[in-house]
């Protein structure tokens, strides 16, 4: 089922989870990563998250996907829905760990808006080191 198809059907109950969905096609087909307006404020969503999401959107019935739609106007029904998505598409990494932009953003809170250091930012991987033994 297309979206103008979800559209024309029920649009009031479908508008925000519609927009948020073109939203995510869009970064898609730019690959970079843009802001979000969800029903409580605006989140930034990088390019392997909404990839993520378009393909388990792409992927499941029409039904499922009027339930996505029903609960991706939000912020929380976002991140279930990415998280689900993260683990359907087989991807090693959890919501709000390192992702391929280092990081993932957010709109709450102080600081740059974002919660693993911004753009760019690298992360160390978790990783043992040998203390180096001090030479008499």
């Amino acid at each position: 089922m297309k979206i103008n198809e979800l559209l024309t059907e029920n649009q009031s109950k479908y508008q925000e989870g519609i927009s948020v969905i073109q939203m995510l096609e869009a970064i898609v087909k730019a690959k970079s990563a843009k802001e979000v307006r969800f029903a409580e404020g605006k989140s930034k969503v990088d390019l392997y998250t909404a990839s993520a999401v378009m393909k388990v959107f792409d992927a499941v019935n029409e039904e499922n996907k009027r339930k996505i739609l029903n609960m991706i106007g939000t912020r929380d029904g976002f991140m279930k829905i990415a998280k689900f998505a993260f683990a359907k598409t087989g991807a090693k990494t959890e919501m709000g760990e390192m992702t391929s932009a280092g990081s993932i953003a957010t709109s709450m809170g102080g600081g740059n808006g974002f919660a693993n250091g911004g753009p760019g930012t690298m992360k160390r991987a978790d990783s043992t080191r040998k203390k180096k033994k001090k030479s008499k």
